[in-house]
Parts: C-alpha cells; sequence; structure tokens
C-alpha cells in the first residue's frame, strides 16, 4: 500500500445527498469523494443517491478496487562476517546474531524476481545472486573481504509486476 487515492465520479443525474461507502468501514457524503484505503483486500463500492423528491437508488461496483501490498526493501547499514572462514547460510539457524554474519535483505513482500551485486571500492563485482535467500558473507575468493565499505545494487520485481531497483553500501566490520 502507498500514499495514493483513489477519486470517485458521480454520474447520478436529479440527486442532492449522496452516501458513498468504499467497503472499508468508511463512508463520505460528498459528491465525488476521494478514499484512501489502509488494508490490502478486494473492495465493493456503493453509492446511494437520494432527491429532495423523495427518490432514492443505490449503485454497486463489485469488486470496485484491489489493494495490493506496496512492496519495500530494507537494508542494514553495517555487518560483521564470521572471522573464522566463510560459511554458508544454511549452515546457520536464521535467527539471533547468527544473521548478522551475513548481508541480505529482509524482504517484507513477496518478491518474483531478483538480482543483487556487491562492489568494492574500485568497482570489482565481488558478489552476486539471483536468489533472494542467498546472501553475502563477506568473502571473495574464500578470502574476508577488507574492512570498508561496500556498494551494493539490488533490482528486481515485486508479486505485483512493480519493477523495483534500489542502491546503497554497507560497512563490512572485523
Amino acid at each position: 500500500m502507498n500514499d495514493e487515492q483513489i477519486r470517485l465520479f458521480n454520474l447520478t443525474e436529479g440527486g442532492d445527498t449522496f452516501i458513498w461507502e468504499f467497503g472499508d468501514g468508511d463512508t463520505s457524503h460528498l459528491r465525488e469523494p476521494f478514499h484512501r484505503y489502509t488494508t490490502e483486500g478486494i473492495y465493493d463500492i456503493t453509492l446511494h443517491a437520494y432527491s429532495a423528491n423523495g427518490c432514492y437508488d443505490t449503485y454497486v461496483m463489485s469488486p470496485a478496487v484491489t489493494v495490493e501490498p506496496f512492496g519495500d526493501l530494507i537494508f542494514a547499514t553495517v555487518f560483521k562476517p564470521n572471522l573464522d572462514g566463510p560459511i554458508e547460510i544454511d549452515e546457520l539457524p536464521h535467527s539471533g546474531d547468527a544473521m548478522d554474519q551475513f548481508f541480505f535483505p529482509p524482504i517484507r513482500e513477496t518478491v518474483l524476481e531478483y538480482h543483487m551485486q556487491i562492489f568494492n571500492r574500485w568497482g570489482t563485482l565481488i558478489f552476486e545472486t539471483y536468489e533472494i535467500n542467498k546472501p553475502w558473507n563477506g568473502y571473495y575468493k574464500g578470502k574476508l573481504c577488507q574492512q570498508g565499505v561496500y556498494v551494493w545494487l539490488v533490482e528486481g520485481k515485486y508479486a505485483n509486476g512493480r519493477p523495483f531497483k534500489k542502491a546503497g553500501d554497507i560497512t563490512l566490520l572485523h
């Protein structure tokens, strides 16, 4: 979800009073309201129109709106790899301090395509993966990388089809 609103257009003729039901518990009495959904789901929208001479009509759009989760990737800024030698993530439990020995994004949304690259300060590609569950362990060709700042680039596509591309840096500590 994001901060986008929808605008509803009212083509009612002869109506004076209106009640919009957005399907999420919110309502509006405006002729052409804006609405922002805060929870993912599929919603029906109902418009009740009343005229001054007592006429009444209801229009239901079903389904009217599908709200999908708005994806986001969050990356750490520092990590400390295992100093005793390279290890793979499947050799450790996926919890606690063990996870701090790797650099990877905790993903909150479903990702269909994923590509992560790590570069040293000279622009040399030192790590690359197309697997979202395969993080960088701080090693390059079996040797512990120098303490310092490394650049990462991640791109791919969320389940809703929206592409993403993010870049930043990670500080490797010993």
